[in-house]
Formats: C-alpha cells, sequence, structure tokens
C-alpha cells in the first residue's frame, strides 16, 4: 500500500520512478521473491536502459570484449582523476543496477557478466559515482570466473578497495567486501584472514539496509569460519552473533542459510544427533532448510557443499556420494573463487571412498575429473587446496594401487598443519591410518589414528572422537602395547 502511493507520487519523474522502484527491488529480495530481478529490469527499461532476454552467451561476449577494451590500462589513478556523476537520473540508475548484481547470482547468472559491463561502461563514460568501486571490484571477480590470472583479477580487486576507502561510499561497502573478500581474495589469503573484512562488510550491510549483499557476507563467513579449520565452539558463536544480528529481518533465506551451518556445526559438536541438515523436500515447512521450489540456487548449492562436507568427515560416504551427485551446478554458481576446489575435493573423496566398495566407472571418472580440477586449480592459486590435492592424490593412488601415496598421505599431513585446517589436518592423518591399516600395518596405523584423535579434539567434534573410538577400539591404549601387540 505503501508502495502504491509511493509510485502514485512518481508520475513525470523518471528519477522518483527510479528511486521508488528501488524500494519495491529492496522489500521483494528481503522476501527471496524471483520478481525482484524483473522488477528492476522492467524499471530500468524506462531510463532506456534494456538487457537481452535470448543469445545471452552472444552478447556477453561481446560485452566483455567491449569492456575489457574500455578497462584497459584503467588503474586506480586514472578512475579516482574521472569527473564526479552529477547526473540524478544516472546516480538513480546506477544504484539500481548496483543491487541488481547480487539479486542476479541468485536467479539468473547468465545476466550477471552484463549487469557489470553495464555497470562499468556507465562509470567510465559519465564519470564516477558511489558505484565505481562496487564496478571495478565486480569486473575483477568476472574476469576471475572467465579464467583469467589471478595477478589481473587481484589487481582490480585491490583497486576497488582502494576507491571505496578514497570515496567513503558507505553504501556499497558490503557490495564490494563481498565480491573481493568473498571472491577474489578466498584464493590468494588464508581464509581465516578473510573473516574480519567480511565481518566489517556485513555490519555495513545491516546498517545501511543492503540485506542481499549482508546475507551473502553472512554466508561466506559461515563458510570461512568452517572451513579455515576454527574450533567449533568458535563457529558456532560466529553463526549465532549473525543470526542475532539479522533477526530483526524477515527474510526466510537469511535464517534458512544460517539455521544450514548451525546444525551442521551442532552436529559435528554433538549438540544434535540429526546427520542430514541438507533436504530435498517439495515444500517449506519449519522442519526443512531447503526446498526444491524455493528456486535460490546459491542456498541450495551451499547447503549440498556443507552436507557433503560432514559426511565424508563422519565417514557417511553413501550420503556424501548422494550429494555429490547433486552439486552439478556448484562450479558455474562459485566461479571465481576458492570454493569449487573445496567442492571437488570432497567429491573426489566421496568418490574414491566408494570404489573401495564398487568398481563402478561412474566413481572412477568422477574421483578422476576432480583431480583433475584440484591440479588445475593448483596451478593458479594454491594457497588454501596444497593440502586438499596432496591428499586426494594419496586416495587416488592407493585405490590404483600406484607406487608411493605414502609420500602424498605425508605432504597432505604437512600442508594442512601449515595451514592450521585442523579438521582437514585430522581428517588426512585420520585417512592415512586407515591406509595402513588396509596393509596390516598396525604399529603406523594407530600413530595416524591417535593423531586425528587429538586434533579432532582440538577441533572441539565429541561424536568424531567417540566414532574413532568405536572403530579403534585399542586407541587408549599406550603405545608400548601397540608396539607388541603379542603380548597382550
Amino acid at each position: 500500500k505503501c508502495l502504491a502511493i509511493l509510485f502514485d507520487h512518481c508520475k513525470g519523474s523518471i528519477v522518483d520512478y527510479l528511486n521508488a522502484s528501488y524500494i519495491q527491488v529492496r522489500s521483494l529480495v528481503a522476501q527471496n521473491d524471483p520478481a525482484s530481478l524483473d522488477t528492476g529490469l522492467e524499471a530500468l527499461r524506462l531510463a532506456d536502459e534494456n538487457f537481452p532476454s535470448r543469445d545471452l552467451a552472444m552478447h556477453t561476449i561481446v560485452g566483455f570484449a567491449k569492456t575489457r577494451r574500455l578497462m584497459k590500462s584503467k588503474g586506480t589513478r586514472k578512475l579516482l582523476q574521472l569527473p564526479p556523476i552529477t547526473d540524478r537520473q544516472m546516480i538513480a540508475t546506477l544504484r539500481l543496477l548496483d543491487l541488481l548484481v547480487p539479486i542476479s547470482l541468485t536467479f539468473n547468472q547468465q545476466l550477471l557478466p552484463l549487469l557489470c559491463f553495464r555497470i562499468v561502461k556507465l562509470n567510465l563514460t559519465h564519470g564516477i559515482s558511489k558505484a565505481t568501486p562496487s564496478a571495478v571490484a565486480l569486473y575483477g571477480m568476472i574476469l576471475s570466473r572467465f579464467g583469467y590470472p589471478l595477478t589481473e583479477t587481484a589487481k582490480y580487486a585491490e583497486t576497488a578497495l582502494v576507491l571505496q576507502r578514497e570515496l567513503k561510499c558507505n553504501d556499497t561497502l558490503a557490495n564490494v567486501t563481498l565480491l573481493t573478500y568473498g571472491g577474489t581474495f578466498t584464493r590468494i589469503q588464508k581464509l581465516s584472514d578473510c573473516i574480519e573484512p567480511l565481518q566489517s562488510g556485513f555490519n555495513s550491510g545491516i546498517k545501511t539496509g543492503d540485506m542481499p549483499n549482508a546475507r551473502g557476507c553472512a554466508a561466506v563467513i559461515s563458510w570461512c569460519s568452517f572451513f579455515s579449520g576454527q574450533r567449533l565452539t568458535t563457529v558456532a558463536n560466529t553463526i549465532k552473533h549473525l543470526r542475532t544480528s539479522m533477526s530483526e529481518f524477515s527474510s526466510k533465506s537469511i535464517m534458512h542459510g544460517n539455521r544450514i551451518y548451525q546444525n551442521a556445526v551442532d552436529y559435528c559438536l554433538g549438540v544434535s544427533k540429526d546427520s542430514r541438515f541438507y533436504y530435498n523436500m517439495p515444500t517449506v515447512r519449519d522442519d526443512v532448510i531447503i526446498s526444491s521450489k524455493r528456486n535460490d540456487l546459491v542456498l541450495d548449492e551451499q547447503a549440498k557443499l556443507i552436507q557433503l562436507t560432514v559426511s565424508c568427515i563422519f565417514c557417511d560416504y553413501e550420503l556424501a556420494w548422494a550429494m555429490s551427485e547433486k552439486l552439478g551446478l556448484f562450479g558455474s554458481a562459485f566461479a571465481g573463487t576458492t570454493w569449487p576446489y573445496t567442492c571437488a575435493f570432497y567429491r573426489g573423496m566421496a568418490a574414491i571412498s566408494m570404489l573401495h566398495w564398487s568398481s563402478s566407472r561412474q566413481y572412477a571418472q568422477t574421483a578422476k575429473s576432480c583431480l583433475k580440477e584440484l591440479r588445475k586449480g593448483h596451478k593458479k592459486s594454491g594457497k588454501n587446496i596444497t593440502h586438499q590435492l596432496y591428499l586426494l592424490e594419496a586416495e587416488y593412488a592407493a585405490c590404483k594401487k600406484f607406487a608411493f601415496p605414502e609420500k602424498f598421505y605425508l605432504l597432505a599431513i604437512e600442508h594442512a598443519a601449515l595451514s592450521g585446517v585442523t579438521h582437514e589436518h585430522a581428517y588426512a592423518c585420520e585417512r592415512f591410518g586407515t591406509y595402513h591399516f588396509l596393509r596390516k600395518n598396525h604399529n603406523a596405523a594407530y600413530e595416524q589414528i591417535r593423531e586425528a584423535h587429538t586434533l579432532y579434539s582440538k577441533w572441539g567434534s565429541k561424536p568424531k572422537c567417540e566414532q574413532l573410538k568405536k572403530k579403534y577400539p585399542r586407541l587408549g591404549e599406550s603405545e608400548r602395547f601397540l608396539r607388541y601387540p603379542h603380548k597382550m
């Protein structure tokens, strides 16, 4: 009703109409309504900013070529020398375009590059604005998604952050932070180092009402906290803080996303005994985290990955494989970040574990393709995936009975320790111990399992420690008896 009154007063003014549409889109996206994207695009059409509905791939190629030519040799200094945009219609147009970027990531990813190219073009043509840092960060993210060298994509990410500081535009801080520390920098910095900047972006998004980007920052904070190997109680406190900060907003997608991570951490801590926190159900109910009708690709893929990861850690490889099979769209949804490589690692572990039970060609092909993807990713940036690559190499070599898988296990353990990723360090030790058990080398096996138990305890996962004790009854025995089992 309020929006109807607002639009009624906008007749005859395109600027007022764009601003009213901006408010309407923010209202729709808070409800996770796909109509938010169409509403924004319709308003832009009235401002002569049209986007194609067909042949998006061709338009993307053409748009990228033109944008790359415009951005060539445009460093921070030259961008700051651009005159400020004073035209009210252009400012309103850029603000609405900027809002549609995270929305397109959820509801129409093919449109994302075209939005980026349009924002860059308008900024370079008309001058600098509050949307410029977002445009530069998004352009760097697009380059990363298209597979360009990380040095080039990181340059634009750093430029965007400098522009953000110089222009002091708090309205776009959440967006710039999400695109840089939630995207490009996840490949060149430790995940734990990305959490604090993302927290600042999240706080800014909550303060300014930028819920799409606040939600994105919250999701990446949860991911980075969990996958960086922080103690589980710390992760739980982080998720609780995010939930409290977002509780005054009624967005179901935000709270459902938070519950996914909360349920996963609760299970790892032993607070909950429900190991299945991803559900593909036809309708939304209070006890269901994800629904196939919710049309939220990003949240859906996030839920599958966290379920896959926890299932691998707790050796529920049948469930892990079921999740692996559902992750076909993950790579396209998170291209340009480190997450597709993390996904490839756990999918590969699930496939190799299933190969021990069945010589299915599908398992073998999945394991091989995941290993190939990790090798490719490691050449570009091995910051957060080196230990994952070595562990997958070890498992594949052991499964195929190749020579010397031990060296890969040892490298995986060494690099996981250096990275400080406690749960994956423990996982590497556990897998190495399992390898020794299969070869009847019980002394070496228990040495690794004992180390895994210590690390899982450090991580804070009581149920995982109990699982190891149940699976390996001699775990609590002294080393002296383990060395001389015939005397027992």
